[in-house]
């Protein structure tokens, strides 16, 4: 068995409001909205939305928990990831967001 990671399954990632995720998602980094369900581990159900590449490769996916409607705000210090860095084909570069 190799110790290298080749891939990953999803992205998983809190952000704030569910709307500004989707728009962000969809319309600026023009990805395909996939699935969207319920969270429903604390007192009011959060959403859990889906997001992936025009072609739906494997690793592509990206969900977020859009924690803004439950008043949850990430704090300096808590050993958050404050940053990812993602890959795009050559190709996509010029490419325009679907509006």
């Amino acid at each position: 068995m190799s110790d290298r990671i080749t891939g990953n399954h999803h992205i998983t990632l809190s952000t704030g409001g569910a709307q500004e995720d989707w728009d962000f998602h969809t319309r600026t980094l023009g990805m395909r909205p996939v699935k969207k369900t319920m969270l429903y581990d604390g007192a009011e159900p959060v959403y859990h939305l889906y997001y992936t590449n025009a072609d739906m490769d494997p690793g592509a996916i990206l969900t977020s928990f859009p924690m803004r409607q439950q008043g949850k705000m990430g704090r300096r210090g808590s050993n958050q990831v404050k940053e990812v860095g993602l890959s795009i084909d050559e190709s996509a570069i010029d490419a325009r967001p679907r509006r």
